[in-house]
């Protein structure tokens, strides 16, 4: 699977015990779609499309930059781990940590889309296919329009629909010699002109021609079987343009935020005893199943809240705190593991049939924005929802799955 996505596993106990007496794991569907496309000037000067492909691989860079914003883990040289530390594109790591990248480059400037060629390289560890660490390309085609050679336009990022479209044309000014073009990267630019590098792919050559252009195009995509929704598109949009954007709020409400200038606008780390912010359910109880015969739930991907929210009741559904429990490197993806606990406190049982995921700005009345909703199903019982019973306590586990195609890599 090449496309962002969202485990959900779901896990039963009775209070004061620590045996979990079901496991229940719901199915991963595709959460966000990722397409790169190139076109080719041809001889009458139109752009035709010569490669469409998925996006292959989101290196580390990426999952370290959101569980700081959203979770205020450390990736700055300080970090407790090099799991969690961002790489800058010499390799070294930050002095501080960093939430927010833009990769909106002008022309001529060496960030947002680059091109590259899987030669020699000039950084040591990159190899010839993907990996984690990677933090930079293997050999970088820069800018060097002054020596009549090769010259980037703007980065231009745009969000229509469900589409977030990021799109750069490369010109070759040389009269006479031809460009290799073998791998493609996105690079994100601090408030510090730092740069890093948060997605890379290898390409089956091409070539760019004397005095041609070509046009590179990623496109992030959610569905309406996603789970993803377009409040987390326009978030991406608002840290890659450093700009403020439109979002709705859990009122259906919308809310003009830039969420570039303040840390704290952004914030999934939900306090015990609320339901603004981090993992929440929906649902409810015999009565409401009786009417609803346990609804299945169907995201879509301009869902602002959920069908049926279960709020936080000390003496009917507890919500705990959030958990961020860990940021690992697997075989083929950067996996962030998040966690809560909801404890049933009354005398009847809750059918709980979707699952959602809240960010939370710092208004001073916090606004809520739903940024992954889908449904909760028992697999093992073919129901469209799970059950939680009286003094049981019920886990979910999530993980936001960053793909990489690859894990080991041949360094030259």
């Amino acid at each position: 699977m090449h496309t962002l996505g969202v485990n959900v596993t779901a896990k039963l106990r009775k209070k004061g015990t620590k045996l979990f007496s079901k496991l229940i794991n719901n199915p991963l569907k595709e959460q966000l779609k990722g397409i790169i496309q190139i076109k080719a000037e041809d001889k009458s000067g139109k752009m035709k499309t010569v490669l469409e492909k998925p996006i292959e691989s989101y290196v580390a860079n990426f999952a370290r930059l959101l569980s700081y914003a959203w979770f205020r883990q450390n990736n700055s040289s300080s970090a407790s781990s090099d799991v969690y530390k961002l790489r800058k594109i010499d390799g070294t790591f930050p002095s501080s940590s960093i939430y927010s990248l833009k990769i909106n480059a002008p022309s001529g400037n060496q960030y947002g889309i680059m091109l590259g060629e899987n030669g020699t390289p000039t950084e040591s560890g990159i190899g010839t296919i993907e990996a984690h660490n990677d933090y930079t390309l293997r050999t970088i085609h820069p800018n060097n329009s002054s020596n009549g050679l090769y010259y980037y336009g703007n980065t231009i990022v745009t969000l229509d629909g469900n589409n977030l479209i990021i799109k750069r044309r490369v010109q070759n000014l040389s009269t006479t010699s031809s460009l290799s073009i073998q791998e493609i990267g996105l690079f994100g630019l601090d408030s510090s002109n730092q740069s890093f590098l948060f997605q890379r792919d290898i390409l089956n050559s091409i070539t760019l021609e004397s005095n041609k252009r070509m046009e590179f195009v990623i496109t992030y995509t959610v569905t309406n079987q996603s789970g993803l929704t377009t409040n987390y598109l326009a978030y991406l949009l608002s840290h890659f343009t450093s700009a403020a954007v439109n979002m709705r709020n859990t009122n259906n409400a919308v809310v003009n935020i830039n969420f570039t200038d303040v840390l704290d606008k952004q914030d999934m780390r939900g306090n015990a005893g609320t339901n603004n912010s981090g993992i929440v359910i929906g649902g409810g109880n015999e009565t409401w199943f009786g009417e609803s015969k346990g609804a299945v739930v169907y995201p879509g991907f301009n869902s602002v809240k959920m069908d049926n929210l279960i709020t936080h009741n000390s003496s009917v559904i507890s919500y705990g705190a959030m958990v961020f429990k860990k940021l690992e490197l697997i075989q083929n993806a950067t996996v962030m593991t998040i966690e809560r606990e909801f404890e049933n406190n009354s005398n009847s049982k809750y059918y709980l049939n979707e699952v959602g995921l809240l960010l939370k700005d710092n208004a001073t009345t916090p606004n809520s924005y739903l940024m992954y909703r889908n449904g909760l199903v028992d697999d093992s019982s073919r129901t469209n929802y799970i059950i939680l019973p009286p003094g049981e306590v019920l886990t979910l586990t999530l993980q936001l799955l960053f793909p990489l195609r690859q894990e080991t890599q041949d360094v030259q």
